[in-house]
């Protein structure tokens, strides 16, 4: 919490330095790529001239992306400082790096684009990497799991899958063939961050109502 002002000064130039030089940045990259500074600047609508609905669901589902990354976070930080680091920090933490890289990939179309389209390598290979990250973290904190509501884990990765196998389709293959594959997708991440929202939540109330009986039999 900032109390003082030297803390608030702290905290202004660790917000807002990096944002200020992450923008400086973007005048060289920009040269260096051929591609002009209003594309990384303005709204891809705007400059597509499209409706303002375009990708609404994609973005939606961006955003839920970053909401399972936050919550996560400060629910690790909230149980490391009450527990010190656990399991249950450990799958946190998980999710908040998980999280990111996912919404990295899906915001940016990074194996659509990168992996697909520039390095010339199957997408599946990268659906199976992470897959293996998701696993790996899993089994590593698998002590934890058991306080947590697995059910949105697993309707997340069914529902994952099912998009990543229509995908495989001919498009226009099965009657509403976009509407399943994305509408697979988006639910997916509403159910990952149902998973890692609810763990949080209760992680946190368990731990909290442990403290308030300590200081109360203090």
């Amino acid at each position: 919490m900032v109390r003082t002002k030297r803390e608030l000064r702290s905290f202004a130039l660790w917000l807002f330095v990096p944002a200020t030089l992450g923008l400086l940045a973007l005048v060289p990259l920009s040269a260096a790529v051929d591609v002009s500074l209003s594309k990384f600047m303005r709204d891809p609508a705007a400059l597509l001239g499209a409706s303002p609905f375009t990708g609404f669901v994609s973005n939606v589902g961006a955003l839920v992306w970053m909401s399972t990354a936050a919550i996560s976070a400060f629910g690790a930080h909230g149980l490391y400082r009450w527990e010190g680091w656990n399991g249950r920090v450990g799958l946190l933490v998980a999710g908040t790096g998980l999280s990111l890289m996912l919404l990295m990939d899906d915001f940016f179309m990074f194996h659509e684009t990168v992996w697909v389209q520039t390095l010339g390598w199957d997408e599946r290979v990268l659906f199976l990497i992470y897959g293996t990250l998701v696993g790996g973290s899993l089994w590593a904190a698998r002590a934890a799991l058991r306080d947590t509501a697995l059910g949105f884990l697993f309707a997340a990765g069914f529902l994952f899958a099912t998009s990543i196998g229509i995908d495989q389709l001919p498009e226009g293959s099965l009657p509403g063939h976009v509407l399943i594959e994305d509408g697979a997708k988006f639910l997916g991440i509403v159910g990952w961050f149902g998973y890692f929202a609810s763990m949080a939540w209760a992680f946190l109330d368990e731990s909290g109502r442990g403290k308030l009986v300590e200081v109360a039999n203090a």
